[in-house]
């Protein structure tokens, strides 16, 4: 039995391989301890450790999971749908290897226009089957089931359509599973505000860290918001931290951390009496989705540090801005849309010195007009790679360069 501790893990499975390099739990272990690391040079690493694993017991379904998982992080769609296909040949009833099966259809990066299209027929038809026939009867089916709730499509949102009804389809199921497993939690919460106490906000993230969430929007609400008329409570889902964790430590007058049962943390809100709890962004990290599928305060909200509406019926607002939304904006919403006034968000500049020089990238020439592409690859659709080519035909001596990451 390995503890929930990450060093602990990573030390347990080095003196178990070294005992005893056939101990196939070990090396499963390993691949999954690193694989939250989250960090891209150790992928390979952990696909090793799968294909280990695999080697010892060829027919075990964890191990094709695991291997899905590592395969997905590595972008290769084709041979993750295999991997998570045969973990279904091998057990038919993992709700887990369908949801996984299912959240990775959509790659990351698409290299035709059509193939979008059969990528979101395919993740139609799968999440329709996932939806009706989900069994829910007895303990052991729930908690089969329970396993996959964190598991999202986070690539869908990228295809450039209005998700309103494939999100609203995807939340009504996650929430049906948090609700056979936690019925305490899944109903709705009278408002248990004291006149004339401050508004008590939460704000449950997996990023109070140097992050975009962080940067965007969380920073500035915590620097900006009134302390006499709120009270803020922080609740971190996440594993990493840094500087900007101790900043976020002293702007609230509860900060839970280190904290990774779903158990604890909705005592812990509770606990709090919280008016309004805020979830930045869902889609991004496992907890936050579990925790937001439930009721643990009367008045619920997320916001786009994922840019997508949450599907889940548990949200009761979206936090927006009032520039980024159309007139129409409210129809790509099942929570209420709020247009909070301008950009929406106390955005403060960063602090830190970024110093760029073309000079610094491999395979730049000199004396080229540099740009910069400042985005994730997966938000760049191939109808619109022509734009890139009309620049450089305008321009002339440049050079285009890419996050890979």
């Amino acid at each position: 039995m390995f503890s929930d501790n990450y060093q602990d893990v990573l030390n347990e499975c080095r003196e178990a391989l070294k005992t005893n390099r056939n101990d196939f739990s070990a090396w499963l272990n390993l691949a999954d301890v690193l694989l939250k690391k989250k960090s891209p040079i150790l992928y390979p690493i952990c696909l090793t450790c799968c294909e280990k694993s695999l080697q010892l017991l060829p027919d075990n379904p964890d191990a094709y999971i695991k291997k899905g998982i590592v395969l997905a992080k590595l972008g290769r769609k084709e041979e993750t749908i295999s991997a998570l296909q045969r973990a279904q040949q091998l057990d038919p009833g993992s709700v887990y290897a369908r949801f996984l099966h299912l959240v990775n259809l959509c790659p990351i990066v698409y290299k035709k226009e059509e193939e979008i299209s059969s990528a979101r027929t395919a993740y139609v038809k799968l999440l329709t089957e996932l939806s009706d026939s989900i069994d829910l009867h007895d303990s052991e089916s729930i908690l089969r089931a329970i396993k996959a709730v964190g598991e999202y499509p986070f690539y869908l949102c990228y295809q450039g359509f209005n998700d309103k009804e494939l999100q609203k389809k995807y939340g009504k199921l996650i929430c049906k599973i948090q609700a056979a497993r936690y019925p305490q939690w899944s109903l709705p919460i009278p408002s248990q505000h004291i006149s004339g106490e401050p508004i008590r906000v939460g704000i449950v993230s997996g990023f109070f860290r140097y992050h975009s969430v962080w940067k965007v929007i969380i920073r500035g609400w915590l620097g900006a918001l009134d302390k006499k008329r709120f009270a803020l409570y922080g609740y971190s889902t996440g594993y990493s931290s840094d500087a900007y964790t101790s900043v976020a430590r002293n702007s609230f007058i509860r900060f839970v951390e280190n904290d990774f049962s779903i158990e604890s943390l909705c005592r812990n809100i509770l606990e709090d009496r919280i008016d309004v709890l805020i979830y930045p962004e869902i889609g991004m990290n496992r907890m936050t989705i579990r925790l937001s599928a439930l009721r643990l305060a009367s008045v619920q909200c997320c916001s786009h540090g994922h840019p997508t509406t949450s599907g889940l019926p548990t949200i009761d607002y979206f936090l927006s801005s009032d520039l980024m939304e159309p007139e129409e904006g409210a129809e790509h919403y099942t929570e209420t849309l709020i247009r909070l006034p301008n950009l929406g968000f106390h955005y403060l500049p960063s602090d830190m010195d970024l110093l760029l020089s073309g000079h610094d990238i491999p395979g730049i020439k000199k004396d080229v007009i540099l740009y910069i592409c400042a985005q994730s690859l997966f938000k760049y659709l191939p109808q619109y790679d022509e734009v890139f080519p009309r620049i450089a035909q305008k321009t002339g001596n440049c050079q285009f360069v890419f996050m890979a990451n």
